[in-house]
């Protein structure tokens, strides 16, 4: 066993005092950029004072507003500085200067493009086209403080420098520069575009995108936002530092920040041309932050840095990429940045990391956080370390890594937290690695890896690698020193169809009575696996639980080289997953399915064993009494006292009890096939058609409660012609011996004609019915976990009715209806919560014919003494949906018709409250006598759901409809109790013609 030492994102850190003092070498420059800005005409000589005057066409500073593009030949000017545009004077507003730099510029001289005292440089734009030119630097927009409000904001926004022709820039490219003194400082949308190659012979000290440049009064504060720098095809270029944004001031001051560094990007683009960084790159980066005592702590969120060529880092010290980046921090939170790094000859001497805090300020108990950063690499050389989010005492949660090509000389982490010592102690948690195609790893991978805390649902995936991974494994990691309260729990390492030479972790924690619980070790397919090489559920350095909960599954592994493994243990569950001639083969051969040297199926901790299982797989089922070596260990299995005599496995929804038989030596483990038998929780397979029925129902119960009533309305004493229509949403439970929960929209359009026959009003018509739902299917059972099914439902259809009644319209008379109904439904099942299958989702959906009729009659009761009448009736439905077959884990699944059979008898008072609205409430008693759905899975019966029951059902309602209007609103509610537990709203329309 491999012991772990600290990850090393070093780059950054090695060059951490290169950056301090380029800072301050930047600083300095915008302070002496400040001090002479107002002298710069003041020194030209009267020749010089001409030659501004002419090239501006009147007196400098000249109109500030101006897009201005002319050649900059000034040799006699006595200045650090030529700006264009440049104001001191707070009478203008320095911004929208365009200066087009085509011509020699004098040694030693800078060029600015806009931006002055007033606090504003907004929307300049240096271009630099000159083949030959030099410059100290080239700003596209620098602003410092306005002297009348010194303390106010600051602001370089929208300025752009482009280089299509430069030879040399000896102190730096920045796209805008903000100095703050006392305030906050703004730099935003600013860009850098290089098209062209720069003199490598001597590198840039600095291409940054955005800056903000403290005087060290609030340690750098404000926004930074948007900036980006790209760097296209065939340019050659040298740079030092390359940051999207960069926002710095003195490093020994950690003043209060709040400062936000969001969507800053750096791009090097294309497949030619060399691009050299020799420190590192970085999306966003801030020197230092500090939560402030009221408010959010610093943020920097959603920067990219992509590189599809290029070499970063001087081979030696230095050469770290980041999408974001805070050398020193308290309460910062760094989310959702992203490195892409997707070219053959990208060289990172030392490490790439989404988003990472260096350093913790130790005397405060806020924490940082790294949440939701990406690494992206399909092709180049790491000479270190990959990360996706790292935090020094903090919190690194939900960051991944995906490596599809290249070469990582280090170690992978989905999330690191933790710091130099234990006082820095940090939580990895939900983090994740996804290793793919042919990248190669020197070293370990976790999913998430702390210092001191916790490491807990983290996750590594591992498939279709040509080279393995040289270190070790890890789902979680805590390399802690004492580790007394850490905990590695809950994480994941599936392994698909790759060599694999070193151990495997689910959980790991080094030291101290920290646990290892919950973690899942998952391999399958083609592995070439390595000699010795060990599985650990957990791992616990001291005394704590790294046993429980533990699970390995080795699911249809094909061992294309060594077959044996080293040692395994700390697992509670060992799942074998074969095929059922591959048992039959084994028992044939006389070979062992799980070969190992050492076995351990026992807590080192208590009494507790290990369970084992074998789930098979195929379109064949092993025959009863089929034998086979289960297990085979070079040396004997530890257990704990008198090991377990039996085990259930699966093939697919059928249970298949094994007796397992421990050789004398207690080297092999024997098992046969005693008993084969449905699995109870496919109980659930047998929900959707009932989940289908009563949806399909609730379209029957719109037919005979709503539009066969809505459509008699029509008829007045003459023939009536009426359009209606329903629709009702609705949720509805039935004790299936489980429960089904629907929910969804039904509804009915429909035509009706209505006249008065010699017996009385008769009403027929036609309409089309439809629904939209969802359902959920829960079952329970005892010493087994529940089964948690969903789906989606719906159907259409279409049908015919009629209905006569039996004397007059306003006198007591019985009456007679019938509807006849057909249509499709289509519908989906899927749960993650088959045994032998967890977390596998498992699904199948089908669409299936239905047809039904609904038939009954009624008398109506009319009352004298007030406006109203009762209606008491006894109806029969009957619908019926046809059953399917399909395929679940290579075993046929038939699917039987059902029938749903109800009665419904009670009765309805309608009561006027007005001329116009009437008002009605009905009880009815409602019983199904089938409902029962049957399916069989590889011939085996399964358990039986049924829909069966007596139910109570409820209406209440309101009728809306005027003599001289033709339309007619009905809105009501309904719900049921017992066996079927329901709640809809209903709106019905009419129209007569």
């Amino acid at each position: 066993m491999k012991h772990i030492s600290h990850v090393s994102t070093g780059d950054a850190q090695s060059s951490q005092g290169q950056r301090v003092l380029s800072g301050i070498f930047c600083l300095a420059f915008a302070v002496a950029l400040a001090a002479f800005s107002g002298e710069v005409a003041l020194a030209a000589s009267s020749d010089t004072t001409s030659d501004l005057i002419a090239n501006h066409g009147g007196g400098w500073p000249g109109n500030p507003n101006e897009e201005l593009s002319y050649t900059v030949g000034l040799n006699t000017i006595d200045a650090i500085v030529v700006f264009e545009g440049y104001n001191s004077s707070n009478a203008t507003i320095p911004q929208d200067h365009t200066l087009t730099v085509d011509t020699a510029v004098p040694a030693g001289y800078s060029v600015i493009a806009g931006g002055g005292e007033t606090g504003i440089a907004l929307n300049n734009n240096l271009i630099l086209n000159y083949a030959t030119g030099e410059l100290v630097f080239a700003i596209g927009g620098f602003a410092t403080y306005d002297p009348a409000n010194p303390t106010g904001t600051v602001r370089a926004e929208g300025n752009t420098v482009t280089v299509t022709d430069w030879a040399e820039v000896q102190g730096g490219i920045m796209g805008g520069v903000a100095v703050p003194t006392g305030g906050t400082g703004v730099a935003s949308y600013n860009r850098i575009v290089i098209n062209h190659s720069i003199n490598t012979s001597a590198a840039i000290p600095a291409v940054y995108g955005g800056v903000i440049m403290s005087d060290g009064v609030n340690g750098g504060s404000g926004t930074a936002s948007y900036n980006s720098i790209i760097i296209n095809n065939n340019v050659e270029v040298k740079i030092n530092f390359l940051d999207g944004a960069h926002v710095d001031g003195p490093a020994s001051v950690l003043g209060d920040d709040s400062s936000k560094l969001e969507y800053n990007s750096v791009e090097v683009r294309g497949d030619t041309g060399t691009v050299t960084v020799l420190s590192d790159v970085f999306g966003a980066y801030l020197a230092s932050g500090k939560k402030p005592t009221n408010g959010d702590g610093p943020i920097l969120q959603q920067n990219t840095v992509i590189l599809e060529r290029g070499t970063v880092g001087n081979g030696v010290s230095d050469g770290s990429v980041y999408g974001a980046y805070v050398g020193e921090g308290i309460g910062v939170t760094i989310k959702g940045n992203t490195v892409t790094i997707s070219g053959d000859d990208v060289d990172v001497t030392h490490s790439v990391i989404g988003g990472g805090v260096r350093y913790k300020n130790t005397n405060a108990g806020i924490v940082d956080v790294a949440e939701e950063n990406k690494v992206f690499m399909s092709a180049g050389t790491v000479g270190q370390d990959v990360v996706g989010g790292n935090v020094s005492g903090g919190t690194a949660k939900a960051n991944k890594v995906y490596l599809s090509g290249g070469e990582v000389g280090g170690n992978v982490a989905g999330g690191y937290a933790g710091g130099t010592s234990a006082s820095d102690p940090g939580s990895a948690v939900n983090n994740f690695v996804y290793v793919t195609e042919t990248a190669e790893i020197g070293g370990w991978v976790a999913g998430g890896r702390s210092r001191q805390d916790n490491a807990e649902g983290n996750e590594v995936l591992i498939e279709a690698l040509v080279t393995a991974v040289v270190g070790d494994i890890y789902g979680g990691n805590v390399n802690s020193d004492s580790g007394d309260t850490a905990s590695a729990n809950s994480n994941k390492v599936t392994i698909k169809g790759s060599a694999l030479s070193s151990a495997v972790y689910g959980g790991f924690v080094l030291n101290g009575t920290g646990t290892a619980k919950n973690n899942r070790v998952t391999l399958s397919g083609d592995i070439n696996l390595g000699a010795g090489v060990d599985m650990f559920g957990g791992y616990s350095g001291g005394s704590g639980d790294a046993f429980h909960g533990n699970e390995l599954a080795l699911n249809s592994v094909n061992y294309t080289g060594n077959k044996r493994f080293g040692g395994i243990q700390g697992f509670e569950n060992l799942t074998l997953e074969v095929t059922s001639a591959q048992a039959v083969a084994a028992q044939a051969a006389g070979t062992a399915l799980l070969q190992v040297t050492d076995l351990s199926l026992k807590d080192p901790n208590s009494t507790d064993g290990s369970t084992m299982r074998v789930n098979f797989t195929g379109t064949d089922v092993i025959p009863l009494g089929t034998d086979f070596i289960l297990v085979d260990s070079t040396n004997p299995i530890v257990t704990n006292g008198d090991p377990v005599k039996t085990t259930v496995g699966t093939l697919g929804l059928l249970d298949v009890t094994l007796g397992l038989d421990y050789t004398a030596n207690t080297r092999q483990v024997q098992a046969t096939v005693e008993n084969i038998g449905p699995n109870v929780q496919a109980k659930a397979l047998s929900e959707l058609p009932l989940a289908d029925v009563s949806f399909v129902n609730r379209g029957s119960d719109m037919i005979a409660g709503q539009a066969i009533p809505t459509a008699l309305a029509s008829v007045s004493g003459t023939v009536g012609v009426a359009a209606f229509a329903a629709v009702g949403y609705g949720w509805e439970r039935t004790e299936t011996g489980s429960h089904i929960d629907v929910k969804g929209v039904s509804g009915d359009i429909g035509l009706a004609v209505g006249t008065d026959t010699s017996a009385g009003p008769f009403v027929a018509g036609a309409f089309l019915e439809f629904g939209d739902g969802s359902f959920d299917s829960y079952n329970e059972f005892a010493g087994i976990s529940s089964v948690h099914g969903e789906g989606d439902l719906s159907y259409l259809g279409g049908g015919v009715f009629a209905r006569l009644d039996i004397g007059q319209p306003d006198a007591s008379r019985p009456y007679f209806e019938a509807s006849v109904r057909f249509g499709k439904t289509d519908a989906d099942f899927s749960t993650r919560d088959f045994r032998g299958h967890i977390g596998e989702k498992v699904s199948y959906d089908f669409d299936a014919k239905y047809w039904g009729f609904h038939a009954g009659g009624g008398y109506i009761i009319n009352f004298d003494s007030f406006d109203g009448s009762l209606d008491l009736s006894a109806k029969y439905f009957h619908t019926h949906r046809d059953g399917d077959d399909f395929i679940l884990f290579g075993q046929r699944v038939s699917l039987s018709s059902v029938t749903s059979s109800r009665v419904r008898a009670g009765g309805r008072l309608n009561a006027a409250i007005t001329s116009t609205i009437k008002s009605y409430f009905g009880l009815y008693f409602e019983h199904e006598f089938d409902g029962d759905s049957r399916a069989t899975y590889a011939g085996y019966a399964l358990p039986e759901a049924s829909l069966g029951g007596s139910s109570g059902v409820g209406e209440l309602g309101l009728i809306v409809s005027s003599p001289s209007s033709p339309l007619e609103v009905q809105m009501g509610v309904e719900g049921s109790a017992g066996r079927r537990d329901s709640f809809s709203a209903n709106l019905s329309l009419r129209v007569t013609f």
